[in-house]
Formats: structure tokens, sequence, C-alpha cells
């Protein structure tokens, strides 16, 4: 059986909400309480499904006992009554497992049992949710490729995503919808969003995907006009940003056939830190799919500049690739940093004054801090001020590093082009393989075999400036095993093939 609690100490309201209840559903078991203390009693002894509760009452008010009740009946929830039109008494409710807020100036008895309805048809629908939101995180985060929204082409296969569903028939739309995206602060006790009740609204799902973050799918009312529908969507945004705190809103457009939802989801996951760039509220917009190359072209671009040490051209074309990101809103914020990072890291190797040991410490103590900016004017405070730290650094000799490991370098970048290997250089030197793969190790801070193709990579890169030549002699140039293992290591270096290097180059020309 249902079981409901009402709690309020005046009378009068307290008696009509019970009445209203037990006449409309008497197959619910409603019990009432005056005040707080008396109902935490209660609860101690039954265990409810639902509280209609009053916000301010003598001896423990509404958020009292919803903080009393968190910890004691986890599975209770509560519907909270209140005078006062005061969001931040919402939103401290939230906290506590609190499922909808109502005005009692403005309840009625349809009100009030729409929020009770609205309760219990979510509760006998829920089918371990968790379950379908873990295996909706693997199927967003399984595919990385950019959807179009709103096409008919390139749109990705739904058989997968609706076999996740399968199980769950009650979460799919059944007729126009949009879905959103909202991210909570991280640091603000919210554990899930509130989903406001709406007229010609039908709340699909909204599921946890992420830490903080929700994907949420709303249904909307069957045989209306796309005028209608799309204010009745932004109603209910507007009240989804008054009745919650988040860092990021995004929303996608009406739709009507359930195969533009995987590509919707996808999508809206894909730009889930769009407030890196200060954006707070928004509808999502297309990414070009070329986007990702043409970020991996300007990286390359300060990379050669970085090689032949332009450091003021480093720094503007640094700064101009930050600002390309903001304008066009690069969804992969993780990739933004890494590319940083990697022009960092570039810019130390090329430093004549560091030895190899000393970049191994540099690029650690980077990372952490390149990954902990977050937003976009604190990623490119920082590229600036290590980039312009490597501008003052003077041409010297490297006289740090041991001699037999200089010498191993050096032995590298003079037969790169060969068949060498750990064995064979340890051989040249005389020492043991292992004890040149140890040292190595520790002085550079990477191991030979990755050193060697970083060597190979870049001349590669010279190579790959003369358009005629082909990517398979490049590769036999340079000492790789075979032209396929080269477009690998190249790719996982640079972020493109070899093939769309040279293509991208020559369309520029």
């Amino acid at each position: 059986m249902f079981r409901i609690l009402i709690v309020d100490d005046e009378t009068p309201i307290r008696e009509w909400l019970v009445h209203t209840i037990c006449s409309n559903r008497p197959d619910y078991m409603t019990e009432s309480a005056k005040n707080g203390l008396e109902a935490l009693e209660k609860c101690k002894t039954i265990s409810y499904d639902l509280i209609v509760m009053d916000i301010r009452m003598p001896h423990m008010n509404g958020l009292e006992l919803l903080e009393a009740l968190y910890g004691l009946c986890p599975d209770t929830t509560a519907i909270v009554l209140s005078s006062y039109d005061d969001y931040n008494y919402v939103r401290n409710a939230f906290k506590y497992h609190a499922v909808d807020y109502l005005l009692k100036a403005e309840i009625d008895s349809q009100k009030l049992l729409a929020a009770v309805d609205n309760y219990y048809t979510k509760k006998i629908a829920v089918q371990n949710p968790s379950e379908l939101a873990a295996k909706l995180k693997e199927f967003l985060s399984g595919d990385t490729s950019q959807p179009t929204l709103g096409g008919i082409s390139g749109q990705p296969s739904i058989s997968g995503f609706e076999e996740i569903f399968l199980s769950f028939p009650q979460y799919m739309p059944q007729n126009a919808y949009f879905c959103f995206l909202i991210k909570m602060p991280g640091n603000t006790g919210f554990s899930k969003p509130y989903l406001p009740i709406a007229e010609d609204v039908h709340q699909a799902f909204c599921l946890p995907v992420d830490d903080n973050i929700f994907l949420g799918c709303i249904g909307l009312s069957p045989q209306t006009s796309l005028l209608y529908l799309m204010q009745t969507q932004a109603l209910y945004l507007n009240k989804l940003q008054t009745y919650n705190s988040f860092s990021l809103l995004i929303y996608g457009e009406i739709f009507y056939t359930k195969e533009n939802l995987p590509p919707c989801l996808r999508y809206l996951y894909a730009q889930r830190d769009l407030d890196f760039y200060d954006i707070h509220y928004s509808r999502v917009q297309a990414v070009p799919e070329s986007l990702c190359l043409q970020m991996n072209k300007r990286y390359i671009e300060i990379v050669e500049q970085i090689q032949n040490r332009h450091y003021e051209e480093v720094l503007l074309q640094s700064e101009a690739l930050l600002q390309f990101a903001e304008e066009v809103r690069y969804p992969d914020v993780d990739s933004l940093k890494m590319l940083c990072a990697k022009l960092c890291e570039s810019a130390c190797l090329s430093s004549c004054q560091l030895n190899l040991s000393a970049y191994h410490d540099y690029a650690q103590n980077l990372s952490p801090q390149l990954t902990a900016s977050g937003s976009i004017a604190q990623l490119r405070q920082l590229l600036y001020v290590h980039l312009k730290g490597f501008r003052r650094q003077p041409d010297s000799g490297n006289p740090f590093l041991l001699n037999r490991i200089s010498r191993a370098a050096s032995f590298i970048e003079e037969h790169y082009m060969d068949d060498i290997s750990l064995a064979s250089v340890a051989d040249e030197l005389h020492i043991s393989p292992e004890y040149l793969s140890r040292t190595f190790k520790k002085q550079t801070g990477t191991n030979f075999n990755n050193y060697l193709n970083n060597i190979r990579l870049q001349r590669a890169l010279e190579l790959l400036k003369d358009y005629e030549l082909p990517v398979s002699e490049i590769a036999m140039q340079t000492g790789f095993q075979s032209p396929a293992y080269f477009s690998k290591c190249f790719k996982s270096a640079f972020g493109l093939s070899p093939q769309q290097w040279k293509a991208s180059r020559i369309a520029e020309k």
C-alpha cells in the first residue's frame, strides 16, 4: 500500500489535505501529524512513501524534518508546501529528497492530486534506474564521433540504444520531446536536479551519466502546433533554471521520432564542459566535423615554430588557438588542455638549457596545473606564462646529462633512420641493455623506444613538407617498421594521419 503522511501545524489545512487525498485516492493509506517532531516519531515506526509537509512549523520546521529523515528513511520523499515563494527554501528542500514544491496560495485539489499521482507513477515505474544510467553512460562514451543533429544522413544506428531501453519502455518518449543536460555544482550538496511539474509536460527520464551531470528527456503533449511546443519548452526550461542551482544547462531542439534521440543525447553529452567557456545556459550548436582537424593543424604549426625557436610567433599562434577554441566552443576541453600541455612540453624539449631529466620533472608538474584550470581564461594565462618563460631562455650547451645517456641520445639522433634498438645502442656504448634502459628512463623520464619514436616523428614532419614524397618512403627514411606503424604513431602524437596532414597542407597552398 502507498503510504502518505500529511504534516502541517494549521489544523484546517491539514484536515483538508487528508480529506482531499482520502476522498479521491482511497487506496492510499493517509495519516497526519501536527508538527515536525510528531512526524519524526511516526516515521521511526512506519515507513512512509511520501510526506506532504509545510515548511514553517513550530518545534521542528520542514527543512529540519527533511534533514532528520534523510538518513533515517532514505526511501521516503516529500512534497513541500509553503506560503512563501522563496526559491532558497526549494533548493534546500531538494537536498533531502523533496520531489515537488507547491505554494499554499495556489494549491487546489487538482494540483495536489496531480503532484501525488506524478510521484506515485514514477515510483511504480522505476526499474533499477542506476543500471540504466550506467548502460546509457557506456553508450554515450563508446562513440566519440560527432553526430549530426536534425540531419537525415550521418546519424548513428539506434539498435544499441533501443536494446538498452528494451527493459525500460516507460522511459522512451512517445510523442514530441526535447532533451537537456544539466551539470550540478560539485560543492553545493545538491545530489540531483529538481524537475518541476508543468502542464502538457511528461518526464521521460533524467539520469546521472557522470559526476554531477544529468541527461534528461521531456515528453510534450501530442497533436499541438510547433509554436505551442516551443512555448511549452521555454516555460519548462525557465522553471528548471528557477528551481535549480547549476553550472551548465544546455538543451536540444524539439524532435518527433525516436531515431533522433541517440544522436541528440550524444551531442549534449559531448558538450558537457561548455561552462569552461563561461557558458551556463544555451541551446546546443552544431560542431563542424572538421573542427578536430582544424585544431590539430593549428597545433602542428605552433610546434614547427617552437622547433625553429620563433617564440614571438609561438605566443601569437597559441593565443589564436585558444581564441579559436573559445569562438567555436570546442567541446573536447580535455583534448584542448592536452594540446596546451604538449606545446609546453615541446618548448621544454627544444630548450637547450634544460636537460631531459629536468624535462621529466617539468612535465610531471605541468600536467596537474593545466588539468586543474577551470576556465579558458585560466588556461590562457597558464599557457602564456609557460611559453613566455621559454622565450627568455638563451641557447646554450647541455652539460648536465650523464655522459653515457648523452652519447646514447646523440647516437639515436644520428642513426634514427636505421634499424636500431636498445640492445644495439647498448652494444655500441659497451654497457648492458638493462643498465641503459634503467638509466635512460631515470635521466630522461621516458623509455628508450618512446624517445626514438619522438625523434623519428620530428624528422617525419620535415619530410612531409615534400608533397611529392610518398608516406611509405617517409616511413622507410625515418626508420619505422612499416607505413602502417608510422601512421599509427603519427596519429597518436599529432591527432591526424600523415595523409590527412599532407592533404591539409596542400589545401592551404
